[in-house]
């Protein structure tokens, strides 16, 4: 009976330190996994949101730029050139009434003639707006964003069919008349304002093509060439 007893007894209490280290075990394991479960879930938290900010990207330079086709020719002269809708008078009246001096520019003094480029599409749409050559950054910023608001023009047509024309347009900042829009859109230069003066006009000639002959000497000169003689 006694040796039944302690053997049981024992038997017990390996069952009870088994169960201890098992547990003891069991929490050490979980201790362990969560970390390490918590840093997947974030990384690969972050693998997402990467991958979905570079798609939305995408599509927003693909919205910016639909019509961006480096593959097709940009004419410069084309047999009908594009034109504002409505003509050069509302065109001009257009930027007059869009364009706004910028404070800042203005109370700086600046002024001066913004040159913007942009390309007008087969739709007539208008693309790749940029500054081609500016004075100051609100002018320019303020000439740029004109320009990218216009409505369609009539495209080009070249041999009858629509082509992409690239148009020059000068947009002038003056201080004495606010702003101005100058009606020929060509990089034309303002030295024209510094020429100089025309030359004199030429001396006069007779009819044969000589000079005149030069007047007689005076009365005491041809007596003493008399007298000479």
């Amino acid at each position: 009976m006694t040796n039944n007893f302690n053997h049981s007894l024992i038997k017990k209490r390996i069952i009870m330190m088994t169960k201890n280290k098992s547990k003891f075990m069991a929490r050490l394991k979980v201790l362990l996994v969560t970390p390490v479960a918590i840093f997947l879930v974030a990384a690969f938290t972050q693998s997402i949101a990467q991958v979905d900010k570079s798609s939305n990207e995408k599509k927003e330079i693909r919205k910016i730029t639909p019509q961006m086709q480096p593959d097709e020719d940009v004419f410069t002269v084309v047999e009908v050139m594009p034109r504002f809708p409505g003509g050069e008078d509302a065109r001009w009246k257009y930027i007059q009434s869009s364009l706004k001096y910028p404070e800042t520019a203005r109370k700086a003094g600046k002024q001066g003639t913004v040159y913007i480029t942009f390309v007008v599409e087969k739709d007539g749409s208008i693309s790749g707006a940029k500054v081609l050559r500016g004075i100051d950054k609100e002018c320019d910023k303020t000439a740029l964003n004109v320009v990218e608001n216009m409505p369609n023009w009539k495209p080009g047509l070249q041999r009858g069919k629509p082509v992409r024309v690239q148009f020059n347009m000068p947009i002038r900042f003056n201080l004495n008349g606010e702003k101005e829009v100058d009606k020929d859109s060509d990089l034309d230069s303002d030295s024209d304002k510094d020429a100089p003066p025309p030359p004199p006009p030429p001396k006069s000639v007779s009819r044969a093509g000589t000079a005149p002959p030069p007047p007689p000497p005076p009365k005491e000169e041809a007596e003493k060439e008399n007298r000479a003689f």
